[in-house]
Formats: structure tokens, C-alpha cells, sequence
């Protein structure tokens, strides 16, 4: 049995669960993030909501990563900061610009429309909770 066919989009804890696709280190340390998908959750398209979660070292692929989110960039990815990261980044605003600009290269390699759309962490909840909405619906 696949265990991730059964995790929901929140662990035990309500934290937010991140199914992680890719990572990607920047140039400097500490400059870590992945790429991912919300299990149970989907957007109008049926695909998976993305988040791009700022991570202290390096994963890999297919980690479950709880987190919290902190905003959106593009028109829905939603950013989120691991639990487990000594970052206290509570607000999109507060990630380095750089970083930010690299997250948004990334999501135009990946055929995102992105159009330095950076909004708060309100948005992001509003975002999650469509798509939980649509995830259920679903199921």
C-alpha cells in the first residue's frame, strides 16, 4: 500500500503537508527550496495545488515536508517555510528577494505565468481552502 495515497493535505499536527517533486539550491547557504504538491487538494484544472517550501538543507524527492504557509507567488503557487527550519519567516515579504527571484524563474521554467505577483499569507489560506474545497468534492 502507498502511504501517500492516504496523508492528507495536514499532518497530525494541522500543519500543512508539502509532497516534495524537486529541489533547488541556490548559490549561497541556506538557500534551499522545493518544489511540491498539497496531497488532497486540486485546482480548477484537477491538478494538485504547488507550493514552493523553504527548506534549511537539502531533501529529496517524494519527502513529506510540513509547513506553514507564508504567501503566494505567481498566480497560486503558495510558498511555505518546513517546520523544521530555524528560519522564522512569517510573511512572503520577508524572504530575500533574490530567493524570491529565483522561485519565480523556476516557476516560469516550469510554464507558470509569472508576473512578480507576491501576495501575503491571507491569499495563500484563501487559495488552500478553494482547493480543499475542490479536493473533497473529489474524493
Amino acid at each position: 500500500m502507498n502511504p501517500f495515497l492516504e496523508l492528507g493535505p495536514f499532518d497530525s499536527y494541522g500543519h500543512l503537508n508539502v509532497i516534495l517533486e524537486t529541489i533547488h539550491c541556490g548559490p549561497t547557504e541556506g538557500d534551499v527550496f522545493g518544489f511540491g504538491s498539497i496531497p488532497g487538494t486540486c485546482t480548477d484544472s484537477g491538478a494538485p495545488l504547488h507550493a514552493i517550501v523553504l527548506l534549511d538543507s537539502p531533501a529529496f524527492a517524494g519527502a513529506a515536508i510540513a509547513s506553514r504557509l507564508v504567501g503566494v507567488v505567481g498566480s497560486e503557487c503558495l510558498v511555505a517555510v518546513a517546520i523544521a527550519s530555524r528560519r522564522r519567516i512569517e510573511a512572503v515579504e520577508e524572504i530575500h528577494p533574490a530567493q524570491l527571484d529565483e522561485i519565480e524563474e523556476l516557476l516560469t521554467a516550469k510554464g507558470w505565468r509569472v508576473h512578480k505577483a507576491r501576495r501575503g499569507s491571507d491569499c495563500a489560506r484563501e487559495i488552500l481552502h478553494t482547493g480543499l474545497r475542490c479536493g473533497y468534492a473529489k474524493a
